[in-house]
């Protein structure tokens, strides 16, 4: 009686494939209504919010300045520049986010003379905005800061590092209004407010962001 050889694949084990991690995230996804800021300055012209899509977060700001009545300077026109978030390997083993150039933002307010422009360093997000507002907004600094990801549990945790001020667009006419940050681990995708022939007022909305 012949019995016939060969070989028996070994079977796989269910406990360890659950209990094997989950593959690492390779972007980061901002969506979700977001918790809306303050808006410094005033509030009777059109209004206007404008969002990034899912796959992008806020990474500065372009736009123009003009010279109002009584000889002032006021930031006269803005447009949200958008990025991307992806999820990279890490020079010391760990994941890393990255930012890259995305979507251009509708440009809001219609007075042109100086051109300007406010960018995120490398790697990094808008997270807050600082300045001076009176009937139109006179000044106006984005903030800054990397974003960190790391494991948690079963999954991943996005925080937001130190925070960093740009220069400043426009001059210092108006109220000092306060610093305004988004809240903590979160990151602007629109830029809000109310426009004319300049900017009169301005906000953001900020987002958590996901890991997929």
């Amino acid at each position: 009686m012949l019995v016939a050889c060969g070989t028996v694949s070994p079977q796989a084990d269910p406990d360890a494939a659950a209990d094997a991690p989950p593959p690492p995230p390779r972007e980061l996804r901002f969506t979700g209504p977001g918790d809306a800021t303050m808006q410094y300055g005033t509030t009777g012209t059109p209004a206007f919010l404008d969002r990034c899509p899912e796959r992008e977060a806020l990474r500065g700001l372009t736009g123009s300045t003009a010279t109002v009545g009584g000889g002032y300077v006021v930031v006269s026109q803005l447009a949200g520049q958008c990025g991307y978030a992806p999820i990279v390997d890490g020079d010391d083993g760990d994941l890393a986010v990255r930012a890259s150039d995305g979507t251009s933002l509708p440009l809001r307010g219609t007075r042109s003379e100086g051109a300007w422009g406010s960018r995120c360093p490398e790697d990094q997000f808008v997270v807050g905005f600082a300045g001076h507002a009176g009937v139109a907004l006179d000044q106006l600094a984005i903030r800054c800061a990397p974003l960190a990801i790391t494991r948690a549990g079963g999954g991943w945790k996005v925080t937001t590092g130190p925070i960093t001020q740009q220069d400043p667009a426009g001059a210092p006419g108006g109220a000092e209004f306060p610093v305004t940050d988004c809240p903590a681990g979160e990151v602007a995708v629109s830029v809000a407010g109310h426009a004319d022939g300049e900017i009169n007022a301005f906000g953001l909305v900020c987002v958590a962001p996901t890991p997929e």
